[in-house]
C-alpha cells in the first residue's frame, strides 16, 4: 500500500510541473489583442467577422502567441467608450492594448471599391507603438473565400510562416521539374541508343555490301583467269573483217552531199573546238559529260578516234579493254594509255585516254547498237568491269558515224 501511495506522489509530482512548465511556456508568449478591420460602408459584417476570426485562427495555431479574449476586447471598448469601427490613430491602439495588458494589437484594414478589396493587416507594438510586422493583399472578387484565403496569406505574412499551399505548390513545382528532367533524360537516353542501333544496323549493312563485293571480284577474278588461259586463240578469233560498221548507209555512199547532210544533222549532239596552235578540231559528244562512272566515251581529234575511260575505284592504269557481246570476248590492246586523277563532281577520279591503231574497238561498238556491251578495263594491278549504258553505247556510235561522214567529205566521196 505504500509502494503505491509513493508512485501516485510521484505521478502527481510529474503531472505538476508539467503544468507548471505549461504556463511558465505560455506566460512568456506574447499577448494579441486583435482589433475589428477598419472598413468603408460598403464592406459587411460577415465579412469583417470573417477577417477576424482568421486572423485569430492562425495566430493561434502559430503557437507563438497567446489572443486576448473577444468577450474582454468589447468590453473595454464599450467601457472606455472607443469606437469599434474607426481606430486608425496609434494612440488609441496603444491605450487600448495597455488596457488590454496586451503586447501587441493586430489591427486592419478592408476597403471595397467597386467589387475589389484591399485588406491590409498590422502588428503594433504596444510598448513603442512601432509597426512590427505588416502584409498587404488584394482582392479582385467579393467572393468570401478569396477574402478568406487573402487574408490567411496576410496573416502568415505577419507570422513569418510559410503559406501551405505555397509550399505545396512549391514542393509540386520542383517534383515535376525532377520529373520532365528525368523524361528529357530518357529520352535523350533513348535517342543515344537509337542512333547506336542505327549506326550499328548501316555499318552491319556496309560490311554486308564489302562481303558480296569481295564475293563479285573473286568471282570476276577467277573468271578473268579461265579467260586469259584461252586468250591468244579465243580473243583474237573474231576477225576484223567480219565486224560491220555502224554506218553503211554513208559508206556504201559516194556522194559528199549526202555525208555533209549527215554531218550537219549530228554535229548538234557534239561539242566542237579547235586547238590554234595544231589546227586540229575535236568533236566531243554531249552526253559524254554526264558524271557517271565508271563509263567508256570516245571522241574525234583530227584524224583519229580516241576512247576514254573513268572510273571511280583504285588506281590500275588499264592498258587494254575487253569487250564481251553475248559472252563473245574481243581483247584490245592499248599502244598508249595516258592516265591521270581528276576531280569529277564530288568524286576523284582516274581518267585514262586510249590509242589503238585503228578503230576496231568503237567499230565493234558501234556495230552492236542494241545489244548489252560488257567492258573490262584492265591493268598490271586489277581490273575494273561494268556494262555500257545504253546512252554512252549511242554516243560511241554517233561518233564513229560522224568520223566516217568527215572522212567522206575529206577524201572527196570515198569512205
Amino acid at each position: 500500500m505504500l509502494i503505491i501511495q509513493h508512485k501516485l506522489k510521484k505521478i502527481f509530482l510529474y503531472f505538476g510541473a508539467l503544468f507548471c512548465v505549461t504556463l511558465a511556456a505560455q506566460d512568456q508568449q506574447l499577448l494579441v489583442a486583435v482589433l475589428d478591420p477598419v472598413s468603408n460602408q460598403n464592406v459587411s459584417s460577415i465579412v469583417k467577422m470573417a477577417v477576424t476570426g482568421t486572423l485569430e485562427e492562425h495566430i493561434v495555431r502559430s503557437k507563438k502567441y497567446r489572443v486576448v479574449d473577444r468577450v474582454r476586447i468589447a468590453q473595454i471598448l464599450t467601457e472606455y467608450a472607443f469606437a469599434k469601427n474607426g481606430l486608425v490613430d496609434n494612440n488609441q491602439v496603444k491605450e487600448i492594448g495597455k488596457m488590454l495588458q496586451a503586447d501587441i494589437v493586430c489591427v486592419s484594414e478592408l476597403l471595397q471599391e467597386e467589387g475589389v478589396f484591399l485588406a491590409k493587416c498590422s502588428f503594433i507594438n504596444v510598448e513603442s507603438s512601432e509597426v512590427v510586422a505588416s502584409a498587404t493583399e488584394i482582392i479582385e472578387t467579393n467572393s468570401a473565400i478569396e477574402i478568406k484565403s487573402a487574408i490567411e496569406r496576410a496573416a502568415m505574412k505577419l507570422l513569418g510562416v510559410e503559406n501551405p499551399r505555397e509550399a505545396q505548390a512549391r514542393e509540386q513545382a520542383i517534383k515535376e521539374l525532377a520529373e520532365r528532367k528525368l523524361r528529357e533524360q530518357q529520352e535523350q537516353a533513348d535517342r543515344e541508343r537509337r542512333i547506336k542501333e542505327q549506326a550499328a544496323r548501316e555499318n552491319e549493312a556496309r560490311a554486308q555490301a564489302e562481303r558480296e563485293r569481295e564475293a563479285r571480284e573473286h568471282e570476276q577474278r577467277l573468271r578473268a583467269i579461265r579467260e586469259a588461259a584461252r586468250e591468244p586463240q579465243d580473243l583474237a578469233a573474231i576477225a576484223k573483217d567480219s565486224i560491220k560498221p555502224a554506218t553503211e548507209d554513208i559508206k556504201a555512199a559516194d556522194d559528199v552531199e549526202a555525208a555533209k547532210t549527215k554531218i550537219e544533222k549530228l554535229k548538234k549532239n557534239f561539242k566542237i573546238s579547235t586547238d590554234e596552235f595544231t589546227k586540229t578540231t575535236t568533236y566531243i559528244h554531249k552526253d559524254s559529260v554526264s558524271l557517271v562512272f565508271p563509263v567508256l566515251h570516245a571522241g574525234i581529234a583530227g584524224d583519229h578516234i580516241f576512247v576514254v575511260s573513268i572510273h571511280t575505284q583504285k588506281a590500275i592504269r588499264p592498258n587494254s579493254i575487253i569487250v564481251i557481246i553475248d559472252d563473245e570476248v574481243t581483247s584490245f590492246k592499248s599502244i598508249m594509255a595516258d592516265s591521270h586523277y581528276t576531280s569529277l563532281g564530288r568524286n576523284i577520279c582516274e581518267l585514262t585516254t586510249f590509242a589503238f591503231l585503228d578503230n576496231s574497238l568503237v567499230r565493234l561498238i558501234a556495230s552492236h547498237p542494241q545489244k548489252e556491251m560488257r567492258i573490262r578495263l584492265s591493268g598490271s594491278t586489277g581490273n575494273v568491269d561494268f556494262t555500257l549504258p545504253k546512252k554512252y553505247h549511242q554516243s560511241i556510235c554517233d561518233t564513229v558515224e560522224l568520223f566516217d561522214a568527215l572522212q567522206i567529205v575529206k577524201n572527196g566521196g570515198k569512205p
